[in-house]
């Protein structure tokens, strides 16, 4: 019966002695996170008092850079949505070349009709990737 009881004992001395291991380990992040948000903002690196509050100029920068972020993602909706309503009856442009002349270009009717129903799409689309290179290049 006391062989039972020293081994708990000493289960216990072992996860006590683990316990205040990991606490030692810790101490400096518990002691930072016992200080009040003044002494805690302070402690962040790299921060100034005009950075935590958020009024400085590359705050500013980067929450336009932000905003035009959230432009392009408009844009870009808007552009999914133009792709999607896109009806073509290139059929009927095809039969009509043919009662024009008995020689048929499908390829050549293809490619002008399809430039002529995307080509503006594909622009704003080029537009809105250069703009969206433009913002990378700001933000780095």
């Amino acid at each position: 019966e006391i062989g039972k009881y020293r081994g708990i004992l000493h289960t216990a001395s072992n996860a006590d002695k683990m316990v205040r291991e990991k606490f030692e380990a810790n101490r400096p992040a518990i002691d930072m996170l016992s200080k009040n948000e003044v002494e805690l903002r302070g402690s962040i690196p790299g921060q100034t008092q005009h950075a935590v509050e958020g009024s400085s100029e590359a705050v500013n920068k980067l929450r336009a850079l932000m905003n035009q972020v959230q432009e392009i993602k408009v844009q870009r909706e808007k552009l999914e949505k133009d792709f999607k309503d896109v009806r073509s009856d290139i059929a009927n442009d095809l039969l009509k070349a043919l009662a024009e002349s008995q020689i048929l270009n499908e390829e050549q009717i293809s490619k002008e009709k399809i430039q002529q129903i995307y080509g503006p799409l594909k622009d704003q689309v080029e537009a809105s990737i250069k703009q969206q290179d433009h913002v990378m290049a700001e933000v780095q």
